[in-house]
């Protein structure tokens, strides 16, 4: 299954804006919205290869503390931070 990961805690607290992310994402695409604390567990207890997955975050920050908590990533992509 592909799924998108936002881990924003402004957006995860937010109800109107995540029904919002979920009636726009594409058919078969689950999405799932944490906090800046939570994500680390699931993203590590996700069973290796049988996902696709794409996280997004508002600040690099967030990767780096995903990288030292233990997280693999194949790829990070930065841009659109300007706001």
């Amino acid at each position: 299954m592909s799924q998108i990961v936002i881990i924003d805690n402004q957006t995860a607290e937010d109800n109107y804006l995540t029904s919002i992310f979920n009636m726009i994402a594409p058919k078969g695409i689950k999405l799932k919205f944490f906090n800046n604390k939570d994500e680390l567990d699931y993203l590590l207890n996700i069973t290796e290869g049988k996902d696709r997955i794409i996280v997004l975050a508002k600040a690099p920050e967030t990767f780096i503390y995903l990288l030292v908590g233990g997280l693999k990533l194949k790829e990070i992509v930065i841009g659109g931070m300007d706001a």
